[in-house]
């Protein structure tokens, strides 16, 4: 595969899944609501073993766990990876690797997992930039750092996915001398201003956690600098003194991935946000005025959601023409949302609609597009029969026995069904909350227990 394209090999690693996934040696946990992509998988044991069998052969990764494969003192680092094996895969005890002396100076990543409380000190880290300066890929996460990282990570020049989940203190660290980084992830905010990162060009995805103490505008114009960046994702923790501020993002022409989650100062205008912006998540943003009349007028918005305490407000209107191209909306945990009006001609596009806690719902009988309908009950409420406008809707017994089982209850509709033989269609259990949908394939009613 030519180089020139840097998604030609993550396209065909997906085709490859996606055959796997067809001969069930793959099983899928979970999927994109977005686009249908493959985000969790899981395998049998077997066809596990199988697979580091074969990637060992092949020299595609090296895999230890010196928990479960316990190994004698004298075990040199070459008895356990070949010299020509690019990947590493460390799942305990970083500090009997970093004892080891390391020849694989072609080594291109470097992932540790399940680490578990383990504290990692700065002498820990000397090697990664001593024996692997060709490094790609190095993910930290749940790597305890208690001291600063060591000055070296700052000189892997070829580093191009650092990933640092977990990081719970402001601990030194140099990324602006990184100029090929194109993934950033679980850094804070005060780490990342503290560099000059006007030099990351080739960002394309950026995570930072962590508190928000920044002042001014020298955090909103670090992000306006990122023109290649594709996904952003900021989580501002309850001890941040300050509150996100309104970011102008309209240069940033390839983001088309947003998540905000923490207190928000405002939501930016409409020109603030990016031109090409399809998925936006809001979590925690305490907004008190309704904030559809500015979204609303993103043209390329396909997927929204309002997560926890993302809206305070009792009342949401969408109008005429708004959200031409939206296809997914979520409406999750806002407690306080009493009322969704959705005006003649707004969300013409809109399949899949999900809430809680939302009592009032009009205009969904101009949605001639919605085919899921997924309400999550959290709590027990006493209402009528849902009206569904007449609309021949059955429940097999065989679903409504499993709806008694898991709290799910799956409606078909149906057409030219015989009246006498639609059994359980309604009255539906008190604590479905009332639902008024027309044209709607499928409606499914979640208790919410997970």
């Amino acid at each position: 595969m030519s180089e020139k394209d840097p998604h030609s090999m993550k396209d065909t690693a997906e085709v490859y899944l996606n055959e796997l996934i067809s001969r069930n040696l793959i099983q899928v946990v979970r999927t994109s609501t977005f686009n249908g992509r493959v985000m969790e998988c899981r395998v049998h044991d077997f066809v596990r073993e199988l697979a580091i069998v074969k990637a060992k052969e092949q020299n595609l990764f090296g895999l230890t766990n010196y928990t479960t494969d316990p190994l004698p003192p004298s075990t040199s680092n070459s008895s356990l990876f070949s010299s020509k094996c690019r990947r590493h895969s460390i799942y305990s005890d970083i500090e009997r690797y970093a004892s080891f002396e390391h020849s694989a100076s072609s080594l291109r990543s470097l992932l540790f997992f399940n680490l578990g409380n383990e504290i990692c000190r700065i002498s820990q880290l000397d090697f990664i930039g001593k024996c692997f300066k060709v490094l790609r890929v190095l993910d930290l996460e749940g790597v305890e750092m208690v001291e600063s990282l060591p000055s070296i990570v700052g000189k892997l020049i070829h580093l191009r996915h650092l990933y640092m989940e977990g990081q719970e203190n402001d601990i030194p660290l140099r990324i602006d001398t990184l100029e090929n980084l194109q993934v950033l992830s679980g850094i804070t905010f005060n780490q990342w201003i503290q560099n000059n990162t006007s030099k990351l060009t080739r960002l394309q995805k950026l995570k930072l956690e962590g508190r928000y103490e920044a002042e001014g505008a020298k955090f909103p114009n670090s992000i306006a600098k990122l023109h290649d960046l594709r996904s952003l994702y900021l989580k501002a923790s309850d001890e941040s003194i300050n509150c996100i501020p309104s970011l102008s993002m309209n240069s940033c022409h390839h983001l088309s991935k947003l998540d905000i989650k923490g207190h928000m100062q405002k939501l930016p205008e409409t020109f603030q946000f990016p031109p090409n912006l399809s998925r936006l998540t809001l979590e925690a943003s305490r907004l008190h005025c309704d904030p559809i009349p500015i979204l609303e007028k993103l043209p390329n918005l396909l997927t929204l959601r309002f997560e926890a305490k993302s809206y305070l407000g009792e009342e949401m209107c969408v109008s005429v023409s708004g959200f031409p191209q939206l296809k997914v909306l979520q409406l999750l945990g806002l407690s306080g949302l009493v009322k969704l009006n959705i005006e003649e001609g707004g969300m013409p596009r809109l399949m899949q609609l999900q809430f809680r806690d939302v009592t009032k719902i009009f205009g969904l009988n101009e949605l001639l597009n919605l085919v899921e309908v997924k309400i999550l009950c959290t709590k027990a409420r006493t209402f009528g029969i849902i009206d569904l406008f007449k609309i021949p809707f059955w429940v097999s017994r065989r679903t409504w026995r499993s709806w008694r089982e898991y709290g799910v209850i799956m409606m078909y509709r149906q057409k030219g069904i015989d009246r006498k033989r639609r059994a359980y269609v309604a009255p539906l259990p008190p604590m479905i909350l009332r639902v008024i949908c027309i044209s709607t394939r499928r409606l499914i009613l979640d208790d919410g227990v997970e």
